[in-house]
């Protein structure tokens, strides 16, 4: 006798599926990181994306234009076109001056170099939100490293790290913390290129047995040197971790890495699975993908000891770019931006050049010589 299934209840044939174990990569992971999805651009977009920053700081300059001449006496002496904005080359290059002083202040409270990259890196994507001519970077600059101390577990109270900062107070470095931290879109976690560096120094050990061990000790100490000066280039905006610190040792040691990367990747025969750089998205090279890789998330592909070299040469040549203004050109550029912010100060400027005295001061001076003598006309 057939036993019949009861018919409130549903029986639900459940497919047959084949177990497969995916594997999430260091790749796949990185590109969840808000940093990847939001710091992370090809080399036009970044330039544009200044130039649209620099378009707002430029409407800003004309707008304190505009409120300065309401002022009778800055109308009559001002000389349209005689304040000009920045342009994007110049925020660039006095963001990247200030950004050079954020080592040494790390260094004095001893911070580690994890603290003073990620003060780096807030510091320039903070610019990346907003213009020099709205925030002057010397009032942005420490409290990013403060904030940057404070996301890498680095505790020091605020009113230990004002009285060590001349001029400063804990109000007014807390003034744009949220300014700051609102421009981050609240993503403080950075990876940066050290503990990738860290990772193939171990793995060159493992694929060239034979390695000089001093020599290797000399390319990884010489390539994160490389690392400390890229910090002010655009690197951090174009490449991940792993190919900024590969391309650090292949700056220091190039034959060297040559050599691993010919028995890690197999020369031109053997591929392996790596994120493609945000620059050359256009280049990519086309492979058998598993079902896993065609998702969304997963964006890879299959690379060679070709690709891969190309990669590096693009990184290595953006990192030898790295800005380092001088202080004569940082002072021309800072000159500048303060009469940008501050248009009234250029009649102050005007009458130290023709020796005309401040009328505020002439005024100011016959008050007091009639107060000291009321006879005198």
């Amino acid at each position: 006798m057939t036993k019949t299934p009861d018919p409130e209840i549903k029986v639900t044939k459940v497919p047959k599926t084949t177990s497969t174990s995916v594997r999430i990569s260091a790749d796949d992971l990185y590109r969840q990181s808000t940093q990847f999805r939001y710091w992370s651009y090809r080399k036009q977009d970044l330039d544009k994306l200044r130039v649209q920053i620099n378009d707002v700081g430029a409407e800003m300059t004309a707008q304190n234009i505009a409120n300065a001449l309401k002022s009778e006496e800055f109308k009559e002496q001002y000389v349209p076109g005689s304040i000009e904005p920045l342009t994007p080359d110049e925020e660039n290059a006095i963001v990247t001056f200030y950004a050079r002083k954020i080592p040494n202040t790390g260094q004095f409270f001893q911070m580690n170099s994890q603290i003073k990259a990620t003060g780096i890196a807030f510091f320039r994507r903070f610019y990346l939100v907003n213009s020099v001519m709205e925030f002057h970077p010397k009032l942005i600059l420490h409290t990013c490293l403060y904030l940057a101390s404070k996301s890498e577990n680095h505790f020091i109270s605020i009113n230990s790290y004002s009285k060590r900062i001349p001029k400063s107070t804990p109000e007014s470095l807390l003034r744009f913390e949220f300014d700051i931290t609102t421009a981050l879109q609240f993503s403080l976690m950075c990876h940066h290129p050290y503990k990738a560096m860290y990772g193939f120094y171990l793995d060159i050990q493992t694929y060239i047995s034979d390695v000089d061990h001093d020599r290797l000790n000399k390319c990884y100490d010489k390539g994160k040197g490389f690392i400390n000066e890229l910090l002010f280039s655009d690197t951090q905006f174009l490449f991940s971790p792993p190919h900024i610190a590969l391309s650090c040792l292949w700056e220091a040691d190039n034959e060297l890495i040559s050599r691993y990367l010919k028995r890690r990747f197999g020369g031109n025969e053997k591929k392996t699975k790596t994120t493609a750089p945000e620059n050359d998205k256009e280049d990519e090279v086309n492979g058998e993908k598993d079902e896993a890789a065609e998702s969304e998330a997963a964006k890879v592909r299959e690379v060679t000891f070709d690709d891969m070299r190309r990669i590096i040469k693009q990184c290595s040549t953006i990192i030898k770019r790295a800005l380092n203004p001088t202080i004569t050109d940082a002072r021309a550029i800072d000159k500048k931006l303060h009469y940008c912010m501050h248009p009234e100060k250029t009649l102050k400027r005007k009458r130290e050049d023709t020796g005309t005295p401040d009328p505020a001061n002439v005024k100011a001076k016959m008050e007091s010589t009639q107060a000291q003598d009321p006879n005198q006309v």
